[in-house]
């Protein structure tokens, strides 16, 4: 069987996530420092030590309400700033080694992310995935990449399965369309 593409996803596949949570943390840490004359170590490590301790969810919330100047505008501008700074992460070494590898072989790259499009995606045009001289696009009918991350998308993909080709007209959030 040939193989017609390779799929990865650019989050912990491709580089480690908590580099990029890490840079956007940093980026958060030196605007409210800059703002309210705080230690901007102080902040980030603040907010680190809350994602280890809690996970993710209202760690802008805890430290703004941490450092006593929490508001409604200082939550926008924190998640502002994490999801649209330029991330300081670095591509690795095997993952690019694994994209060459790929590539010379003339088979077609799909990266995929759950992360928030803006960000990604100037690392992807920094690492040339989709724009530059080689873009790696493959272009996937609703059959052919069916993601499936819950029930409904494993009942529309097995009623795939057993359907013609107009079955790609249905729409895949409509669960009447599966019954």
């Amino acid at each position: 069987m040939k193989i017609k593409v390779v799929v990865f996803d650019l989050d912990d596949t491709l580089y480690n996530e908590i580099e990029y949570v890490k840079s956007g943390f940093k980026e958060v840490s030196n605007y409210f420092s800059n703002k309210f004359k705080l230690d901007k170590n102080l902040i980030y490590d603040y907010m680190i030590q809350d994602l280890e301790k809690n996970g993710r969810g209202k760690i802008f919330d805890n430290m703004l309400e941490n450092f006593k100047i929490y508001s409604k505008e200082n939550i926008k501008k924190a998640i502002f700033i994490y999801r649209t700074h330029k991330p300081n992460i670095v591509l690795p070494q095997e993952s690019i080694e694994v994209l060459r590898y790929y590539n010379s072989l003339n088979i077609p790259l799909y990266i995929v992310t759950d992360g928030i499009l803006l960000a990604p995606r100037e690392k992807m045009i920094e690492w040339s995935y989709f724009h530059g001289r080689n873009p790696y696009r493959f272009i996937l009918d609703k059959r052919t990449a069916v993601d499936i991350d819950d029930g409904l998308d494993l009942a529309c993909a097995r009623a795939w399965l057993d359907m013609d080709e107009s079955v790609s007209q249905i729409d895949p959030y409509c669960i009447d369309a599966i019954k």
